[in-house]
């Protein structure tokens, strides 16, 4: 049934998302106003369900299934050509523009493992973390440290989990058990 309204219900979701996004911009950045909790919210309501449901649709179709590592890279893509167009203009507070950029980081985090598995997400995830903390250190923008570390936190664990997948796979090989660690 969904494929039958595949490119509506994208086209759909997507104008919605965006007549939102950019009527929601237009007005704070016009009015210079501060970003408070509802707004804060109210962004991120959209981003998320545009996002929750673009990926239903997407992982739907046949085709649209192998695109759902592109989809998610796309609204950080999104969210980063905002948060661009906020620095290079010098619209609004800081706040919104941490708040979009939060949401770049986000999206990237989140298409690590929604295209790719295994060793490649620890990868990715340990090298984001990498340079968000090179970045905040070297540059004193010390938003940028704090964030690295639920990315490290994120990368610590698909480690522990590529680990016990070639452990398992080792122990399911017939060969004795090895005590890690402690050995």
């Amino acid at each position: 049934p969904i494929d039958e309204y595949f490119n509506i219900s994208l086209i759909f979701a997507t104008l919605f998302f965006a007549i939102f996004y950019v009527t929601f911009l237009a007005y704070k950045l016009s009015r210079q106003d501060k970003i408070e909790l509802g707004d804060t919210l109210l962004i991120l309501i959209n981003a998320f369900i545009f996002y929750g449901f673009g990926f239903v649709i997407l992982s739907e179709n046949e085709t649209g299934a192998q695109l759902l590592g592109l989809f998610t890279l796309g609204n950080g893509l999104i969210h980063f050509m905002v948060s661009a167009f906020i620095y290079q203009k010098k619209l609004g507070d800081k706040k919104l523009l941490y708040l979009i950029s939060g949401l770049v980081l986000v999206f990237i985090t989140a298409a690590i493992p929604v295209q790719l598995d295994g060793n490649w997400v620890t990868l990715l995830w340990a090298l984001e973390a990498a340079i968000l903390f090179w970045v905040g250190r070297t540059k004193d923008v010390p938003i940028y440290e704090k964030i690295s570390y639920p990315v490290m936190f994120l990368a610590f664990g698909s480690l522990l989990d590529d680990w016990e997948g070639v452990y398992r796979a080792y122990i399911s090989s017939g060969t004795e058990m090895i005590t890690p660690i402690f050995n």
